[in-house]
């Protein structure tokens, strides 16, 4: 479906009162807007990044205002928050529903910034949308605390509930095991597309000086719904490690739908007691409202509006446990 096409499914909405007689009896201006939502973690503290697309499909150019008000608790100075522009980008392209196929698509400048008492608000005005091209309002903003998606005997990622069971034993020789299974609801009332789970244990630390044993790897076993590999990634902290990783993967995760995979590695702890703190991904999109306040469009012209809006997780959770791995008693300890 072309740009032109699109037209007719657009339902009529006027965003000011006082228009002008001449203006108000011209055919209106055939804009589409997309709002993609996507959670993603900077250092484990949840970030959203918030997309504004607006694609005018007339043959007029059109002036607008954008207003993204959100409550002034998410007004958070951190590391990579708030961020725009070229530090907001990221690597997931647009998804729609149609084909659409702008002739230019232009990102907006750093908004103003207006704190009231009650909300912040990222404001962009008088922005210029020629006809057949596309403008994009986008930034990454504070979502939460490091501990916002944990729950007592698991996680909530915005309806999609994940219940962890971990345990570990000791045998007579010494080895220990170390088991982690997961339980995947959609608790939502929306359909996830390619959804994965995924799950690093890191066995080794390799820091700039030296290398931290955590425990001698001798077995791995999994559920028959999923693979586990060896390798070397960041653990979370600011230091490489090895480890091992498994992950489960379901192109439609309808709702109510339920998957479970479990992991165990067995082997030898290390001579000192060290941390193997499990690292959690979450990717997946759902086409459902936005989670975050949708951003405000308004203008004097009369236009012809159709809308969509997604969600999209791009997680790395810090575990709400983690192992004690100790040649004298291995322990399961919880996260402060």
């Amino acid at each position: 479906m072309g740009l032109r096409q699109l037209i007719g499914i657009f339902s009529l909405m006027i965003f000011l009162s006082d228009i002008p007689v001449d203006v108000a009896c011209m055919e209106p201006l055939p804009v589409y807007i997309l709002e993609r939502d996507t959670l993603q973690t900077r250092n484990f503290t949840p970030v959203i990044n918030h997309q504004t697309m607006l694609v005018n499909l007339g043959e007029r150019p059109l002036t607008l205002d954008l207003k993204s008000a959100f409550p002034n608790k998410f007004y958070k100075k951190g590391d990579g928050y708030p961020a725009f522009l070229d530090d907001s980008l990221i690597a997931d392209p647009v998804f729609s529903p149609f084909e659409i196929a702008p002739k230019k698509v232009s990102y907006l400048p750093r908004p103003d910034i207006i704190v009231d008492p009650q909300n912040t608000s990222f404001i962009w005005s008088k922005v210029e949308l020629p006809d057949s091209e596309a403008v994009v309002a986008q930034y990454d903003n504070y979502y939460g605390e490091q501990n916002c998606f944990w729950r007592e005997s698991g996680f909530d990622f915005e309806g999609i509930q994940v219940k962890t069971d971990y345990a570990v034993q000791t045998d007579k020789n010494g080895r220990i095991t170390i088991s982690l299974s997961f339980l995947i609801s959609n608790n939502s009332n929306y359909d996830v597309q390619d959804f994965n789970l995924g799950v690093f244990v890191p066995v080794r630390q390799l820091l700039k000086d030296s290398e931290v044993s955590i425990l001698e790897t001798e077995k791995i076993c999994t559920s028959a719904n999923v693979e586990a590999s060896r390798i070397t990634k960041s653990d979370g902290f600011g230091e490489a490690a090895d480890g091992i990783a498994a992950a489960i993967s379901v192109k439609e995760f309808t709702t109510e739908m339920q998957k479970k995979f479990s992991l165990s590695i067995s082997g030898i702890p290390s001579k000192k007691t060290a941390i193997s703190w499990p690292i959690l991904t979450v990717t997946g999109r759902s086409i459902r409202p936005g989670i975050w306040p949708s951003t405000v469009i308004k203008t004097d012209t009369l236009i012809n509006q159709g809308s969509f809006s997604y969600l999209s997780y791009n997680l790395v959770i810090k575990d709400r446990q983690y192992f004690k791995i100790s040649p004298q008693n291995s322990t399961v300890e919880n996260a402060k």
